[in-house]
């Protein structure tokens, strides 16, 4: 089994990253830097037999995008596509922040999920899981800039999942809320609300496992569901 990893170097991908590796797959990693993929794969390297392949890309340079999946879908049948790239503003009103914003987190995404379902449609079969966030599903004052992007992906994976449904292709969409990482760590939240990225990692391993076509929401919505009533009609189970 092969799994492709599209923005490789987040600690939510290394992290999903290492549950596919212990379970058998090969893995095939695009990141933009090359020494941080290299660590990452000699990391992977200790779980499992088999040293993740490498490529280094950026993610907003599409032509080259296409031409490393091109290149690894012709010499591999992929199980699995995963998009991990995000990026979080830290200027909403800044021009520069907001085109790398709707670059990354939008366009790139769905470039990505494009080039993988061309060559899934070529080999008949597999299964794309996008990563967005639970900050597309509602409108918030303090992230409104970043929540749009993810909609909009979340948006597009809903329909790419109708349109490939009776095609043997899978679509899932990833909704994690608060997660401790990197990207987070400047955040003021509550820690008790906030999931681990292991927890988050194993649900969408579950999730792959399972081929459930789906949105997929992950850990403290669980437990903020259970905890805050009236986010039930938000967040109102872990599928949707």
């Amino acid at each position: 089994m092969k799994a492709l990893f599209i923005g490789a170097s987040s600690d939510l991908a290394i992290a999903t990253e290492e549950e596919f590796a212990k379970n058998g797959f090969e893995l095939f990693l695009i990141a933009r830097n090359k020494d941080k993929l290299e660590e990452i794969a000699n990391h992977i390297n200790v779980l499992s037999s088999k040293k993740p392949s490498t490529y280094v890309c950026d993610l907003t340079d599409y032509d080259s995008l296409e031409k490393i999946m091109d290149e690894i879908f012709s010499e591999n049948i992929i199980d699995v596509v995963l998009i991990f790239q995000g990026y979080l503003p830290k200027d909403p009103y800044d021009k520069k922040e907001i085109l790398n914003t709707i670059d990354v987190n939008y366009t790139s995404c769905v470039m990505s999920a494009n080039f993988a379902v061309k060559h899934f449609l070529k080999q008949h079969h597999g299964m794309l899981i996008g990563v967005s966030s639970v900050a597309g599903d509602r409108a918030r004052p303090s992230n409104s800039l970043y929540g749009s992007s993810k909609a909009g992906f979340s948006f597009y994976l809903e329909g790419l999942r109708y349109c490939m449904a009776s095609k043997n292709i899978h679509v899932m969409s990833v909704k994690p809320g608060f997660i401790k990482t990197k990207m987070t760590k400047d955040i003021s939240f509550p820690s008790f609300l906030a999931g681990e990225k292991e927890t988050v990692a194993k649900d969408i391993y579950d999730g792959y496992a399972k081929e459930k076509r789906c949105s997929l929401y992950t850990f403290f919505l669980r437990v903020y569901n259970k905890s805050f009533k009236t986010c039930a009609i938000f967040f109102n189970e872990k599928t949707r």
